[in-house]
């Protein structure tokens, strides 16, 4: 026998089978482990199997024992590996003054069914395994608190966050007020491009340090002299944007939120016209056409005409054969030509073609 007989784990985790009923002494016995990645190990009474290069899927644990008269048996574990679990702790704010909730929420990847969650909010306090992937906490006392989220599944651990701090400043004494506002350049975005951001307070002050929560997650937004800077998203959506600002004493005051909507390109540039084209287009088209005249008692005559500059040729055929006419005072008026005067007209006999 082998134990465990079946198990199931997560990609990249590594599980230990044990042969079972056999003798203290096996050195009359050959034993064959024939393992899911193709590898065989031999003479052991047990194997440790690394997840890491299987496919999420179903597997064998096969081992093979002969003794020393040529008999064999045989035992077979199973072991199904599924998808790595990642856990990702979404804090807001990620900076709040003391007496404050701060909202926690783990998202996992791929997402769980009856999962439980473990928030540990500082070294000492934690939610204990909650039912659900949110949680609120209070802090009352100022500093900085590193915090992260256990995940588990059928009483076993099967994911961990990575650590993320909250900043927790003393409450402003009373007397002491600041408006702050928030600005944008735009309020829609794609993906490919930046928003500037910018703070404002009132009274204005020089002894002040800002903070910004793009809301997305990210860790730039650290404390920082400058009451403007530039972001970026990864992802397309609805974030809301928030600042704090900060005194010298530690008291922080924050604005409204402000709302940016990134998008994603439904064309690319690349994809539009080729300008250059249509406009050689154009150009031929007016500088190339079909005229008719009348000349010579009223009679009319038709034929193309080619514009070079401000000089128009215009080839005639007629009953008196072909013709060439070059005018420099002419003007095009959509398909067709307007000659002004008809005298200033010069006639050359051509070949006719």
């Amino acid at each position: 026998m082998i134990s465990p007989e079946q198990i199931e784990t997560e990609q990249g985790r590594t599980v230990r089978f044990v042969g079972l009923a056999l003798p203290k002494s096996a050195s009359d016995l050959r034993l064959l482990w024939s393992l899911p990645d193709g590898r065989e190990k031999t003479d052991s009474s047990f194997v440790d199997v690394d997840t890491s290069s299987l496919e999420p899927g179903s597997y064998q644990v096969v081992l093979r024992v002969t003794d020393r008269f040529g008999r064999k048996a045989s035992a077979i574990a199973s072991l199904v590996v599924r998808p790595a679990v990642n856990v990702h702790l979404e804090i807001h704010p990620r900076s709040i003054q003391a007496g404050r909730e701060v909202q926690f929420e783990a998202k996992t990847s791929p997402a769980l069914i009856d999962a439980e969650y473990n928030f540990h909010f500082t070294d000492h306090n934690s939610s204990g395994w909650l039912g659900v992937s949110k949680a609120d906490y209070k802090y009352n006392d100022p500093g900085t608190y590193y915090c992260f989220v256990e995940v588990r599944k059928k009483g076993r651990i099967i994911a961990t966050s990575e650590k993320k701090g909250v900043t927790v400043v003393p409450v402003p004494e009373p007397g002491e007020e600041l408006a702050v506002y928030l600005s944008s350049n735009a309020s829609k975005i794609f993906l490919d491009q930046n928003v500037t951001v910018s703070v404002k307070t009132i009274p204005q002050r020089e002894d002040l340090v800002f903070r910004l929560d793009f809301g997305d997650q990210s860790e730039k937004d650290q404390w920082s002299e400058l009451a403007m800077t530039t972001h970026s998203y990864s992802d397309p959506g609805i974030y809301r944007v928030k600042a704090y600002v900060r005194t010298p004493k530690g008291k922080i005051f924050e604005s409204r939120e402000l709302v940016i909507n990134v998008m994603e390109r439904t064309t690319s540039p690349s994809s539009f016209p080729d300008w250059g084209f249509w406009l050689a287009a154009i150009l031929f088209a007016v500088s190339y056409g079909v005229f008719k005249i009348k000349r010579k008692k009223n009679k009319e005559e038709s034929g193309r005409f080619e514009r070079s500059g401000s000089e128009v040729r215009m080839k005639l055929k007629s009953d008196e054969g072909a013709q060439e006419i070059i005018c420099e005072k002419a003007l095009l008026q959509g398909p067709e030509i307007r000659i002004h005067p008809i005298t200033d007209l010069g006639i050359q006999e051509t070949q006719e073609e």
